[in-house]
């Protein structure tokens, strides 16, 4: 925890600085950033987690439990809620496999075991972002983008499927209460603003959250730019590393060519990038046990990606 500290405030130090000895560029930077959380992250996430939170606090869930878990069960060896968290994860996109995972976590839906073995894996760049910007908008090329969902998502189920032989004992945690009627929800009618309101205002943090971090993340990729290593091929992995969306753009509009891009954009969507891994240990509010998991699953995802990138590419499907 207190490793995980200094971290962040190194980030915020660097990103502080570059903000006071070049405030033309870092005033970009954080428009960028800016601009990103507003097209990007606001209407995509904040309706999604509004939604989630109002359908676990009024536990509107059960009845579908039984038969998310006996679809998914099989394969990845997790629990009802768990199932709902993998559907959710590869819907929404990063980061909001960790946030509801951390949230299922915290109303005692699913164990820490389970919680460490799912946010390996359904923590994940959404379909949208990877058919829309990645395919369409940067490369140029749409017809690619559902060889860029199957390769992003194949290799997180594939390793979701492989690594859940360790938690195959994983159950339902049972719920503290019983079966919640429509009165009960609907007491009164202040009791129902008010759970609208708790969740509004969860639903706001954790975006405004998000925000934060993508401004900090994107003046911290700008100053990394103006560094004359970063011209060279492993500076340019570095510093597309730091953010998913500007380092996608860096790759795609680099001098590399298309087959060393077709397995290096795939592997960086699968890993997400520093920014995301920040937001992911915020929102997640990971411990020491489910960031080594975290940090294990998304090197194995990236690996797999590499793989069948490499598999096209020989095979000769993509040119």
């Amino acid at each position: 925890m207190r490793s995980k500290k200094i971290l962040f405030l190194l980030l915020f130090a660097c990103a502080f600085l570059y903000l006071l000895c070049m405030p033309q560029a870092a005033l970009s930077s954080v428009r960028s950033g800016l601009l990103l959380w507003y097209h990007s992250v606001v209407p995509t996430l904040f309706p999604f987690m509004l939604l989630t939170g109002l359908l676990l606090r009024l536990r509107l869930l059960e009845p579908l439990l039984p038969l998310l878990r006996r679809c998914l069960t099989p394969l990845f060896g997790c629990s009802g809620y768990g199932a709902f968290a993998i559907l959710c994860g590869f819907t929404a996109g990063f980061p909001m496999g960790a946030k509801l995972t951390r949230i299922l976590l915290d109303q005692q839906k699913i164990t820490h075991a389970e919680a460490c073995h799912l946010i390996g894996f359904i923590n994940n760049a959404s379909p949208a972002f990877l058919l829309a910007y990645v395919a369409a908008d940067q490369w140029q090329r749409p017809e690619l983008g559902p060889v860029l969902i199957g390769n992003v998502f194949g290799s997180a189920l594939l390793y979701g499927m492989l690594s859940s032989f360790r938690t195959r004992a994983v159950t339902d945690v049972p719920s503290q209460s019983g079966p919640v009627r429509a009165a009960d929800i609907h007491s009164s009618q202040k009791d129902c603003f008010s759970l609208i309101d708790s969740c509004i205002e969860d639903a706001v943090s954790a975006t405004v959250r998000i925000g934060v971090y993508l401004i900090v993340f994107s003046m911290l990729a700008d100053a990394t730019a103006s560094i004359p290593l970063a011209a060279s091929p492993a500076g340019l992995i570095l510093l597309a590393a730091l953010e998913l969306t500007n380092g996608i753009h860096l790759i795609a509009h680099s001098a590399l060519s298309f087959p060393v891009q077709f397995v290096l954009i795939p592997a960086l969507a699968a890993f997400g990038g520093c920014s995301v891994i920040a937001q992911s240990v915020g929102m997640a509010r990971m411990d020491r046990t489910m960031l080594r998991a975290y940090i294990k699953s998304r090197l194995g995802v990236v690996a797999i990606s590499c793989l069948l990138s490499i598999a096209m590419l020989l095979i000769g499907t993509y040119k």
